[in-house]
């Protein structure tokens, strides 16, 4: 099930005078944390998705997780990895 399936529709008129149908805003409910990793620079949201320890096999799916668990920091690094640590929900 698509984590947008109960946010609201909104329309509005771009800049040619179509109107434009999109989602709104989604809240970011932050979850119990079921650890903390130790991460390295360049490793990727998709590769910690799919760590045994964290999602396992087709985490990837599940990214999505990790960057609403750790928005802040990932906004505030200019969405690099900039932390040592990353926190993973239940």
């Amino acid at each position: 099930m698509s984590r947008y399936i109960t946010v609201d529709d909104i329309t509005f008129v771009d800049a040619s005078g179509k109107n434009v149908k999109m989602k709104d805003r989604r809240e970011i409910e932050q979850s119990e944390l079921k650890l903390t990793l130790s991460i390295l620079a360049d490793d990727d949201l998709d590769e910690i998705a799919s760590r045994p320890s964290v999602f396992g096999s087709n985490g990837e799916i599940l990214t999505y997780r990790l960057f609403d668990q750790n928005v802040i920091e990932i906004v505030e690094g200019d969405f690099e990895l900039t932390r040592n640590t990353i926190k993973v929900p239940v």
